[in-house]
């Protein structure tokens, strides 16, 4: 019976180095995930404004060419 109590004694000593090891990694990934998601967030905002600039310009450029197109009718 003692032989059985040992054999499961080092396997749970193990195991609870891999915890303790797993819980000393959880506040750096933590962070990690937090700096993941503020660059995520970063890329989504300079996205829409990529977007917003694109579509001014492309308005701009149809108003260009709409008067170009009027100053041709009228002369």
């Amino acid at each position: 019976m003692i032989e059985s109590y040992r054999s499961l004694e080092t396997p749970a000593a193990d195991l609870e180095i891999d915890v303790n090891h797993l819980k000393e990694k959880v506040p750096n990934l933590e962070n990690e995930l937090g700096d993941e998601k503020r660059n995520h967030q970063e890329a989504i905002v300079l996205c829409h404004e990529l977007e917003e600039h694109i579509q001014r310009n492309r308005n701009t450029s149809l108003v260009a060419e709409d008067e170009e197109e009027g100053d041709i009718r009228t002369k």
